[in-house]
């Protein structure tokens, strides 16, 4: 009998077993050529902040989608983050990566960036050649 070694690793600095990545109420997760894309990019996007992204929510089936309030076209459907910097309790400089990421998602190819006080939500949703990307605050 051989044991097989299963490469857990996607990017350099994210994997199958970060906690949200896969839906929180049914561990599933949505695999395709998006998928590779957008954690392709969030790699790039980290590595360019110079610090850690956790992600406090990736993937979300219908029925937990419909739970948390997500809108029905919600593009963690398809599959879409919601990440949050690792700082060190500094709220000053957490705010600061916050803009940040804000700043930068465009040139990784993010094209949905909604904006929170406490994560940025980002995705690779298609958009018209007149508003390449979209922007939005949540609850203001």
């Amino acid at each position: 009998m051989s044991i097989i070694q299963v490469n857990k690793s996607i990017t350099e600095h994210f994997d199958y077993d970060e906690e949200w990545i896969r839906c929180k109420c049914c561990d599933t997760l949505r695999i395709s050529d998006q998928f590779f894309k957008h954690m392709a990019a969030l790699e790039g996007l980290r590595v360019e902040l110079g610090s850690g992204l956790r992600i406090v929510s990736g993937y979300r089936c219908k029925k937990h989608n419909k739970e948390v309030g997500g809108a029905e076209s919600s593009q963690h459907l398809i599959f879409a983050t919601d990440v949050k910097p690792i700082t060190n309790d500094d709220r000053i400089q957490f705010k600061a990566d916050l803009s940040l990421i804000v700043a930068m998602a465009p040139d990784y190819g993010f094209t949905g960036i909604g904006v929170d006080d406490s994560f940025i939500h980002l995705d690779m949703r298609h958009t018209q050649k007149d508003r390449p990307v979209i922007r939005w605050t949540y609850g203001k």
